[in-house]
């Protein structure tokens, strides 16, 4: 027995050089004195074998039990320190007993106060959160801060001061944003989840809160609501460089990806900063043309697999170009990015409220679900294609397209009866848009279900 413990450690250190092991040798009969060693488990299944469950990165060194169930997890060393200090960070023990209680640090301190009370469970991870419905990434930041920081230091800072004195003034404009982002933040959480009774647990989560910058999770069927009420709050609240900017509030841009939670969440994030960056565009181009600067927001809902890059999905499949008496008609088949606050629309809360309206006009029988999904995959056949098809349907279904602005009078020389779902665009006459597509999107939101996953027992 010590020859082989001899051989076996040599072979171990030469073979597998950094992995941990322990060769044990006890009488026979004896208990070993290392009780926690499993002496019938496969060396495959030994977590030093194994990558690192959690971050996917570096060999495996521990062993993690699940908060729902009894299922092993094996974690990497740096990802087991990782969770420790966090678990410290946000408790810590009090005396020789048990008990845990809050620590007083300033992010402790500000979830008491910031977070609403729901009466509800903390969720333990996406899955907990969104329960069987879909899961929203919301990632939204502040337009322009950079320059209007820079347009108020340069005309509201006092001259000749220190550079003490100049960084106060620098502290209070964005000691303003900061008051301005955590009180509107509130109010929507507030206004948005107050009635939300679908789970046990808290359908929502704050990840990143720095300055202009907010990162959270939520619902899918939360997510437009919420962002809306964020936009709103936003709009009563001023900044420091109020007399500069003739009193206007911070806005955002935001971008939503709503998707599976099992879905790496990387990703989603990576793409929610894309389609905020892409909502932006939209503000840019406000501000060149001399509107007042509105919050602005562009989305993607898939119900996929994967989600590809939605900017460059939109390129190849968001616009139809086909040939029509000799000239060119290019239709986009959807108006993202929009701005968030408005009543028509033009805009996501128009959108959204017309899109909570449709369920009425359902569940009224005034429309079919499936009849409104297949128009949508008509507007790829082209715009006299698709105004046929929308005329093809009942005339209950058109009455509720109308009300809602999307069946609209077609401007046509030779008969003004004609019904369009495309817009002409003002500018470029061979371009034509529609809401359509926005607007069955969104109302499949509230219809998104996907299947819990079974716990193993």
């Amino acid at each position: 027995a010590e020859t082989f413990q001899k051989a076996a450690n040599n072979l171990l250190l030469q073979k597998l050089p950094g992995l941990r092991f322990e060769i044990s040798l006890n009488k026979f009969g004896a208990k070993p004195e290392n009780k926690t060693v499993a002496f019938s488990q496969q060396l495959i299944e030994l977590p030093q074998i194994q990558v690192c469950q959690v971050s996917g990165n570096g060999p495996a060194a521990h062993e993690n039990k699940t908060e729902t169930d009894t299922e092993t997890v094996y974690i990497s060393e740096s990802a087991y320190q990782a969770q420790e200090k966090g678990w410290h960070f946000s408790k810590t023990l009090r005396g020789d007993t048990k008990e845990y209680k809050r620590t007083r640090d300033m992010v402790s301190m500000l979830s008491r106060t910031l977070l609403p009370s729901l009466n509800l469970e903390e969720p333990h991870d996406f899955q907990s959160l969104c329960g069987n419905d879909y899961m929203a990434v919301i990632h939204a930041d502040g337009n322009n801060i950079g320059l209007r920081y820079k347009q108020y230091k340069e005309t509201q800072i006092p001259r000749g001061l220190s550079n003490l004195h100049q960084e106060m003034y620098g502290e209070q404009f964005y000691y303003s944003m900061r008051v301005a982002v955590r009180s509107a933040l509130k109010e929507a959480i507030e206004n948005t989840f107050a009635n939300f009774k679908d789970s046990q647990y808290r359908p929502y989560q704050i990840l990143m809160l720095g300055g202009d910058d907010l990162l959270m999770i939520c619902r899918a069927k939360q997510a437009f609501d919420f962002i809306t009420e964020y936009a709103k709050a936003l709009q009563t609240k001023n900044l420091a460089d109020g007399e500069l900017s003739d009193g206007e509030p911070l806005t955002i841009g935001a971008g939503i990806v709503i998707a599976s939670p099992s879905l790496p969440f990387y990703h989603l994030h990576h793409l929610a900063e894309t389609l905020a960056s892409s909502a932006k565009q939209l503000f840019r181009s406000q501000v060149k043309c001399g509107y007042k600067p509105t919050s602005v927001i562009d989305w993607i809902v898939s119900t996929q697999a994967w989600v590809d890059d939605p900017i460059a999905l939109r390129r190849q499949q968001g616009l139809v170009h086909y040939k029509v008496d000799e000239q060119i008609e290019t239709l986009r088949l959807n108006n993202r990015p929009y701005q968030i606050l408005g009543d028509d629309l033009n805009s996501l809360e128009g959108l959204w409220k017309q899109a909570k309206g449709l369920e009425s006009k359902i569940s009224g029988q005034k429309a079919a679900r499936s009849q409104l999904r297949q128009l949508v995959a008509e507007l790829e056949q082209g715009r006299h294609w698709a105004d046929l098809a929308a005329l093809g349907l009942p005339l209950k279904t058109q009455k509720a397209l109308e009300e809602i602005g999307i069946l609209i009078e077609a401007i046509s020389p030779e008969k003004t009866d004609d019904k369009s779902l495309f817009v002409q665009d003002k500018k470029k006459q061979s371009l034509y848009h529609t809401a359509l597509a926005d607007l069955i999107e969104l109302y499949e939101v509230n219809n998104l279900k996907r299947e819990e996953p079974r716990r193993k027992k």
